[in-house]
């Protein structure tokens, strides 16, 4: 198994935080702002509204921070993870399901039923005597239907850590 750098840690950490500038740069006139109405709160002769709207305006992007950053952030550390240390190889089809997420819903008083469906494919590979098992889903029924039991498909995945496989969905249309 390889082994990943600290200096290369460092950088995949500094790559994910330049991609994720935009919530923190979003987020900053908020926090300014409720910042300036709690600060006008202390000099104000009845402070609470300013204080929980100046809260409030600080609390709401702060949530927001906390909810979406951490997936967002180990979401470009692996892509850039990925991109140094992934390797490429063709994995084997081994099951193919159609999960029907069909519903119902109500409009002016008639039943509309909304067809629904997740084209989902197994795939197995192996990588140094290890066979690893995988998943993916298709959007385009067309696709899943031209992909056989067997077949052979394109994946990335980490030498550092190969259950973590992606597949090369745009390789899958290409005309072999």
């Amino acid at each position: 198994m390889t082994t990943i750098s600290i200096a290369d840690k460092l950088n995949f950490i500094f790559e994910s935080f330049k991609k994720n500038a935009a919530i923190f740069l979003f987020t900053i006139p908020f926090i300014l702002a409720g910042s300036i109405v709690v600060y006008f709160a202390t000099q104000a002769d009845e402070p609470f509204g300013m204080y929980v709207f100046g809260i409030t305006f600080i609390a709401v992007p702060l949530l927001i921070i906390l909810y979406t950053f951490p997936s967002s952030f180990m979401y470009y550390y692996e892509q850039a993870i990925a991109k140094k240390y992934g390797y490429y190889t063709k994995a084997t089809i081994i099951d193919k399901e159609i999960e029907d997420v069909s519903y119902t819903r109500t409009d002016g008083g008639s039943v509309i039923t909304i067809k629904n469906y997740n084209y989902i494919i197994t795939y197995v590979f192996d990588y140094k005597s290890v066979t690893y098992s995988n998943s993916f889903s298709v959007e385009d029924k067309t696709v899943f239907d031209d992909l056989k039991l067997k077949s052979l498909i394109p994946i990335k995945f980490l030498r550092t850590a190969p259950g973590k496989a992606t597949v090369l969905i745009r390789n899958l249309t290409k005309k072999k």
